[in-house]
């Protein structure tokens, strides 16, 4: 069974990022080695996981990234 994850990044401007994957350590290196350059986080690096949970259900994953944007 895949788990997903929602975790909250700090970024280096003290600015948050809360995102949503299936493999939590590879996205946290793909937000640090700017990957994607159109990332909220490529110029906001580095970025530290202050929180995470997982999931098994992605409907109850996406539910609970959305309350945390909120």
């Amino acid at each position: 069974m895949r788990k997903h994850h929602v975790y909250m990044l700090q970024c280096s401007d003290g600015s948050f990022y809360i995102g949503i994957t299936n493999n939590l350590d590879l996205r946290v290196w793909q937000h640090n080695e700017g990957t994607d350059t159109h990332c909220y986080t490529y110029l906001r690096r580095p970025a530290t996981l202050v929180y995470s949970t997982e999931f098994a259900d992605p409907n109850s994953a996406i539910a609970w990234e959305k309350k945390l944007k909120s």
